[in-house]
């Protein structure tokens, strides 16, 4: 067997004897895989962690200090998951093993700051630095702690002394911590990582995309956070709330819509032509929205026409997934006495088989409601 075929094969945290034939037919107990982990850092990190691996690979000859591809020697590898209390006596029995093996535990320090950071010590936090801790690491981020528990104090504290203001896992994951903040709607934050030289342009799905910070804070409502930042550059909102629904304009009332980029993708309608169908509404029997969200809201009518069967057409043919709701109500239109009274009656003399039954239903729930719930899965 060549040296750099892999010592773990399988469910190698079960098949001890397997790691120990294939160390005999020469696989290297420090060859790194194709991901990059040493057999070490990845019997420690995979899964709940397998004590038992550890410690024959150990006996092997697994070097306790060798790092992996991301930098990751065992012990620091351990303190990924230091957190995780399910898998906590997993981890002691480990940690036990690399300490009797004389594992370096160098870099324990990030991870301190890590915790400090999150608990918003910013004492504890200027201390760490000052000995000289590094600001962030593989799989450590000081700063992402911090703003994720928002204690800005301690993010700004980091920004100073020289931390990533894009975050030092955007360039893989592509999320900033802006777009974090934003999500969070962390305006004070936000406000401080723009003045640190924030991008508000960037985009997680590229140049041509629309995924910016606000695009994050208008989808978790934070409406206050977004407008800040679309107000910091053209770019920072791809796709801007048109002024004629700000300030009481003729559009206003679709407001939310624009708030929440409501689509349906699926059928080929953005938001504008959403909002143009829902002014024709409006102009013919006057209209209320509720519940916005994404891809759905409730649609209220404040009359509703003499040919009801018409406009249940019409919406049908808008929103079919709306539609769909109702067809699954044939299903129980054959057990109508098992149904709740207000159902029954939506569903008395229809015939579960009529090919217009969807659209029946759909027009006697306009009737009795004078709303409907529009949606685009």
């Amino acid at each position: 067997m060549p040296a750099n075929d892999p010592i773990l094969l399988g469910a190698y945290w079960f098949d001890l004897d397997g790691i120990r034939q294939r160390h005999a037919d020469g696989a290297d107990a420090n060859a790194l895989d194709e991901n990059g982990h040493t057999p070490l850092t990845e019997a420690i990190a995979g899964g709940t962690g397998y004590p038992k691996v550890v410690k024959l690979l150990l006996e092997l000859g697994a070097d306790p200090n060798r790092a992996d591809g991301e930098g990751l020697t065992p012990w620091q590898t351990c303190l990924t998951r230091r957190h995780d209390r399910v898998v906590e006596n997993e981890y002691r029995k480990i940690r036990a093993l690399l300490e009797e093996a004389g594992a370096d535990r160098g870099g324990e320090a990030l991870f301190d700051l890590e915790d400090q950071a999150a608990a918003g010590d910013l004492q504890a936090v200027t201390t760490l630095l000052d000995g000289g801790c590094p600001l962030e690491g593989p799989h450590a981020s000081p700063i992402g702690a911090a703003l994720h528990n928002g204690h800005t104090e301690v993010v700004e504290l980091l920004l100073q002394r020289g931390a990533n203001v894009e975050g030092s896992g955007a360039a893989v994951h592509g999320m900033t911590l802006l777009m974090s903040a934003a999500n969070h709607g962390q305006l004070d934050i936000l406000k401080l990582l723009v003045r640190h030289g924030a991008d508000v342009c960037r985009a997680i799905d590229g140049a041509d995309g629309c995924m910016t910070a606000a695009w994050y804070a208008r989808q978790a409502g934070h409406h206050a956070a977004a407008d800040w930042l679309a107000a910091q550059h053209p770019g920072a909102e791809r796709k801007p709330i048109p002024k004629a629904a700000l300030n009481g304009g003729p559009k206003a009332k679709y407001l939310d819509l624009y708030r929440h980029y409501t689509h349906g993708s699926n059928y080929g309608l953005d938001t504008e032509a959403i909002v143009k169908r829902l002014q024709r509404w409006d102009k013919e029997h006057g209209i209320h929205l509720l519940d916005v969200a994404t891809d759905r809201f409730t649609l209220q009518f404040e009359r509703l026409p003499d040919d009801a069967a018409k406009l249940a057409k019409e919406i049908a043919k808008f929103c079919p997934d709306t539609l769909d709701s109702f067809a699954a109500l044939a299903e129980q239109s054959e057990q109508l006495e098992a149904l709740p009274p207000d159902t029954r009656e939506l569903l008395q003399g229809l015939q579960p088989d009529d090919k217009h039954f969807a659209l029946k239903v759909l027009q006697r729930w306009l009737q009795t409601h004078k709303a409907v719930q529009l949606w685009w899965d």
